[in-house]
């Protein structure tokens, strides 16, 4: 499901009309961009949903460094088996 419609221009003929939908077109798409998680640290850049990975991982991800940051299997790891031999 797309989540911006665009309006299709089927011919040139009519110069307002065409130039119009190309400017809302452009209009449309600079929006939805405007309202993606920047990679760049620039606004918005925070979640405001969860996000569905689809069973895939999640690369890169570093180390905890706080009490609520996720802990990857490496981590989970040491601390089960640093567990297991007290």
């Amino acid at each position: 499901m797309t989540k911006i419609t665009l309006t299709d221009i089927v011919n040139l003929q009519n110069e307002n009309t065409a130039v119009n939908a190309i400017n809302n077109n452009n209009a449309t798409i600079e929006a939805a961009f405007d309202n993606t998680l920047s990679r760049d640290g620039s606004a918005p850049n925070q979640m405001l949903s969860d996000l569905d990975m689809g069973s895939h991982s999640i690369l890169n991800l570093a180390a905890p460094t706080t009490d609520f940051a996720p802990i990857r299997k490496i981590e989970f790891d040491t601390l089960v088996l640093a567990g297991a031999s007290t």
